[in-house]
């Protein structure tokens, strides 16, 4: 991963944090700049400002979308991270970039970008 644009900002450059999939497993250190969807609704000690999404994990309902005239493929799945559900979804060009969103169940959705290259 390369580069990071969060929901309610302006994109940023990154550098060494990375996204691994191998078989049903998910190798995650990214980082995150978002807030919860309704933080009035909780108490402080309760709010999630993390500023990384780090985990390995199990990867659930996955799914690959080939998009030929547009030379690209879409991988979509859904993992678990610290309670919450995670949804990925990565669009993969014929050059080897990456577009990665990743939409936590009760925070602020995040896109970044970066090159594919094999295990």
């Amino acid at each position: 991963v390369s580069q990071m644009t969060p929901m309610r900002g302006t994109s940023v450059y990154v550098s060494n944090r990375y996204l691994k999939i191998e078989g049903d497993q998910i190798d995650c250190s990214l980082p995150y700049a978002g807030k919860e969807d309704i933080p009035h609704l909780k108490t402080r000690g309760e709010m999630r400002m993390d500023s990384k999404i780090e985990f390995r994990g199990t990867i659930e309902n996955y799914l690959l979308q080939l998009l030929p005239k547009k030379k690209s493929g879409v991988v979509t799945f859904t993992t678990k991270y610290s309670g919450e559900e995670l949804k990925f979804s990565i669009t993969i060009d014929n050059y080897g970039k990456a577009k990665i969103r990743v939409t936590p169940e009760s925070r602020d959705y995040i896109d970044y970008e970066g090159s594919v290259y094999a295990l």
